[in-house]
């Protein structure tokens, strides 16, 4: 120890226990410490460290079977996080961490290291770079982050630049962190780009329906439990996609709310939603025939898994066959009843309204739609028929109350009153280009 006013202190070969679950007796290891710890703010009961070097240190943090980790200690409330003490400048040589969640099939190993050019750039003065799996896919990880100033402070905004790969998706973030401890940012500009949306399911446990190839970027912000993507803008197979997308983790089951505009969408790209397409991973039971709707059974998991309100807009709607030139929907999921109140397309001068429900409280899955034609022009929707111009007319139908119910891989339609031949609307061709009362 060198004392005064600011005391260095050195000690070699610091050991730190393990919890007593762990097969591994050491969770920390620092061949050397050294730092520095300021009097005059200890004496007011603040702990300031002005510096702090860390000479190859080795950390373990993991879960165990039972959830509990082992950074969290017995007298400390695992929801709350731990008050660090404020730490000027920190610096590492040639650290590593690893950590690993058996049940969650996760485990990493990270090596970090303050970059030997950090004084010239202390923007980015600290390096991590690491790989393994993470929940079961395999991870790289790369980052550059500032030389930790003010850590437990939120008056300096952390500078972070880091990409990581989770099996086929890619994600980056580039900005600053106002709270670094509890991932508090302020627009991080963030990329995010993969083969499939509902691969991100099991990542970061909020459902998306099967989808083509995307490319999203926007702006990224967390406020307590709620994460936001903000003003994001990108391509989901040939559409393009924009809007607000925000997930509140507070809430039980998690709350997801979303407005979302495409001005030109493909039809078949909204064919997860409906079990025509299965994004990067093409389905077993396709849709047999001419027929849209899928054999396979609905998820009652990703049903459950989080509540929502979204609502959708399409400017320019394109099918093989034909030009939908609106579309707008509400989609609503509470506790396992999902809801689209309405799907509405604007089609051959009028509009198709669809209000559907499904009830996932139920096995199988109770589903009820009701559908409505309004003001569809003759000639625009059979334009191949020969319809004399002065008997041109238009057309509306109503048909409610289809009771269907979905069980196993099997797909019921209940009785009804009529049959209205709809298949076509999803862009799989008129066929006989009849419609049955």
């Amino acid at each position: 120890m060198h004392l005064s006013w600011r005391p260095r202190i050195v000690a070699h070969h610091v050991v730190f226990g393990n919890a007593a679950w762990s097969p591994d007796p050491v969770m920390a290891e620092i061949k050397r410490l050294e730092f520095t710890i300021d009097l005059f703010k200890l004496l007011i009961g603040r702990l300031e460290f002005p510096e702090v070097a860390l000479s190859e240190p080795q950390v373990l943090l993991e879960v165990s079977r039972d959830g509990v980790p082992n950074w969290v200690f017995d007298e400390q409330d695992k929801n709350h996080s731990v008050d660090f003490p404020t730490i000027g400048v920190l610096t590492i040589d040639h650290g590593s961490v690893r950590y690993r969640d058996p049940d969650n099939h996760t485990e990493l190993a990270l090596d970090i290291k303050t970059r030997e050019d950090s004084k010239d750039n202390p923007e980015l003065g600290l390096e991590v770079a690491g790989k393994g799996r993470f929940k079961g896919l395999p991870t790289t990880l790369h980052a550059r982050g500032g030389g930790l100033l003010s850590l437990g402070s939120a008056e300096n905004p952390y500078p972070i630049r880091a990409n990581a790969m989770l099996g086929s998706t890619r994600a980056s973030i580039d900005g600053k962190l106002l709270d670094p401890l509890h991932l508090k940012g302020e627009e991080l500009n963030f990329k995010l780009e993969g083969s499939d949306l509902a691969l991100l399911f099991p990542i970061i446990g909020v459902p998306f329906p099967p989808t083509p190839a995307y490319k999203l970027v926007g702006f990224l912000d967390r406020e307590g439990d709620v994460w936001t993507f903000r003003r994001f803008k990108g391509t989901v197979g040939q559409s393009d996609l924009g809007g607000n997308f925000t997930v509140d983790r507070g809430q039980r089951p998690q709350m997801i709310s979303a407005d979302l505009v495409s001005q030109q969408l493909l039809m078949k790209d909204l064919g997860g939603f409906i079990g025509a397409e299965r994004g990067s991973q093409p389905s077993r039971t396709p849709p047999l025939g001419d027929k849209v709707l899928p054999a396979e059974p609905f998820s009652l998991e990703k049903l459950n898994a989080a509540n929502a309100d979204v609502h959708f807009r399409g400017e320019k709607i394109l099918t093989e066959n034909m030009l939908l030139n609106k579309m707008s929907a509400h989609l609503t999921v509470n506790d396992g009843v999902l809801k689209l109140t309405p799907l509405d397309f604007g089609i051959a001068g009028g509009n198709l309204v669809t209000r559907i429900e499904m009830d996932g409280r139920h096995r199988p899955i109770a589903i009820q739609v009701d559908t409505t034609a309004k003001g569809l022009h003759l000639d625009q929707l059979f334009p191949t028929f020969r319809l004399a111009d002065a008997n041109t007319g238009t057309m509306g139908a109503g048909q409610t109350g289809w009771p269907w119910q979905l069980g196993g891989t099997d797909a019921r339609l209940g009785q009804r009153r009529g049959r209205f031949d709809h298949g076509w609307w999803f862009g799989r061709g008129v066929g006989s280009q009849t419609v049955e009362p």
